[in-house]
């Protein structure tokens, strides 16, 4: 029973280790469509100023504009799956690293 009082539960170890690891790769809080969407309004936003200030016609050519939607959703979506690759080992290592701290014997 002594022995138990030294080990740290995983949920506590685990919430420790994920909060290390958003310090240098954080965690992607929101949905893959979620970062599609934001993508398109931003862009869709800064297409509309653009034209606005140069005095285009941003919806001239409506399919292109659309194209370009699309490979802006896709790579928000990249984006955010690129994020989730960088997390997931880092918490893996911060992890293991806490879990070294606490029992060495391990």
């Amino acid at each position: 029973m002594g022995s138990y009082s030294r080990v740290m539960p995983k949920t506590e170890r685990g919430n420790r280790a994920r909060k290390a690891a958003n310090l240098y790769a954080p965690l992607p809080v929101d949905s893959a469509l979620m970062y599609g969407l934001v993508a398109i309004l931003a862009s869709g936003l800064v297409l509309w100023v653009a034209g606005k200030f140069y005095g285009w016609n941003v919806f001239l050519h409506p399919v292109w504009t659309g194209i370009g939607f699309v490979g802006i959703f896709i790579s928000a979506v990249f984006l955010r799956k690129h994020r989730k690759r960088l997390h997931t080992p880092a918490f893996h290592a911060e992890y293991q690293r806490d879990k070294d701290q606490d029992d060495p014997s391990s």
